[in-house]
């Protein structure tokens, strides 16, 4: 499809479509409650919700805003194409089929996306003795946004049932090749009984991490040549929201989406160059809330982030006790879980401060001005 023809559809798309509340309320239940709806449909927050004439909403506690299509995407957790076809069924019109220069995915990458969708059903069935610690209390409603899957074991046949070729299974990374007496063949790159975190970006899976969830085998991660350099877990909330929360893992990311927070993104263990420098460069877009474990390891990471910032859009949540990470410190809240995130959201202080009041607490004066020289604190002042 052109992009001139595209634009017509949105364009047409929107003409037609019903008021946006009418809509919003089709899909949430929600209705206006003075000037606003009675609460965010995304970040649960009420008297922040408001629309501007009947194609435009934002929400000014959670930051998001935009059209019907903007909506759909949030609401749906889908591409701007499948928005489309969700508007069009909406507005009652028909879109035209183009046939043109459609361009299939490689067999490689739809075989990726075959054995995940294999691995995701075995999630939602799985009824196993493990079955809580495969869970861990997540939503399946988050599991099946963020693709989240358990591996059966014996992906490797299942996809050539399917009619994968060794090659484009090889290239996938789902299998690898193991070697005896000068001769090769393909084995299974996974093994049973694994949960599967892929980091999707614009419909391509960048990386797979892969997890024991009884935590007597290291993680691991799709062999290097097939991982993306910048990968995030959820990387699109860089594009879609004005206000991000970064966290270290994907359990930390999957514990606040159950909470209905969906501005989060996870850098998926050891921060990278490349993540620094997308960081780095979204940060004039985005405001980047740093909500790293409270650790050595998760302090490095809010320096490696802090120290590229140029602006004061780069801010440090605090919270909880040594130790903790956002996961478990969500798992021990007893309150309105919606409302904490809020707060800490809230409460974050830029890099600068945050660094500051590190060296605040340390004994003496030289130990303090030591620790601002270290960490070349003076520069961003």
């Amino acid at each position: 499809m052109s992009a001139a023809r595209q634009n017509d559809d949105f364009a047409t798309v929107k003409a037609a479509a019903p008021p946006l509340l009418a809509i919003i309320t089709q899909l949430t239940g929600l209705k206006m409650s003075g000037p606003h709806l009675d609460k965010c449909p995304f970040c649960g927050h009420g008297d922040c919700f408001s629309l501007h004439g009947n194609q435009k909403f934002r929400c000014h506690s959670c930051e998001v805003s935009g059209d019907i299509f903007d909506f759909l995407m949030l609401q749906k957790a889908c591409s701007k194409n499948e928005a489309l076809k969700i508007g069009a069924e909406l507005a009652g019109v028909t879109l035209e089929e183009h046939q043109a220069p459609a361009k299939e995915r490689p067999e490689h990458e739809r075989a990726a996306l075959a054995a995940l969708a294999i691995c995701h059903k075995h999630l939602q069935d799985y009824t196993g003795p493990n079955s809580g610690k495969v869970r861990r209390g997540h939503s399946p409603e988050t599991f099946k946004r963020m693709h989240v899957g358990l591996c059966p074991g014996g992906l490797l046949d299942r996809l050539r049932k399917q009619g994968f070729s060794d090659d484009a299974i090889e290239r996938s990374g789902f299998a690898t090749r193991k070697g005896e007496n000068g001769k090769s063949h393909l084995v299974d790159f996974f093994a049973k009984d694994r949960i599967m975190y892929p980091a999707f970006y614009r419909g391509a899976v960048l990386n797979i991490t892969v997890k024991d969830p009884e935590k007597q085998a290291a993680a691991y991660q799709l062999p290097k040549p097939k991982q993306g350099g910048a990968h995030l877990y959820h990387r699109e909330a860089l594009d879609k929201f004005e206000s991000v929360l970064l966290v270290e893992g994907e359990n930390d990311l999957l514990t606040i989406m159950d909470h209905g927070v969906n501005h989060v993104s996870a850098i998926l263990g050891s921060i990278s160059e490349d993540q620094i420098k997308l960081l780095a460069e979204k940060q004039h877009a985005t405001t980047l809330l740093l909500w790293m474990d409270n650790d050595d390891a998760g302090r490095g990471y809010i320096r490696k982030v802090g120290k590229k910032a140029t602006t004061k859009a780069v801010k440090v949540i605090s919270y909880g006790e040594g130790g903790n990470d956002p996961d478990s410190y969500l798992q021990a809240f007893t309150g309105d879980h919606k409302a904490e995130i809020k707060r800490l959201e809230k409460e974050a202080v830029p890099y600068l401060s945050w660094e500051i009041t590190q060296a605040g607490r340390l004994d003496t004066l030289e130990d303090k001005k030591a620790h601002l020289d270290k960490f070349e604190v003076w520069r961003l002042v």
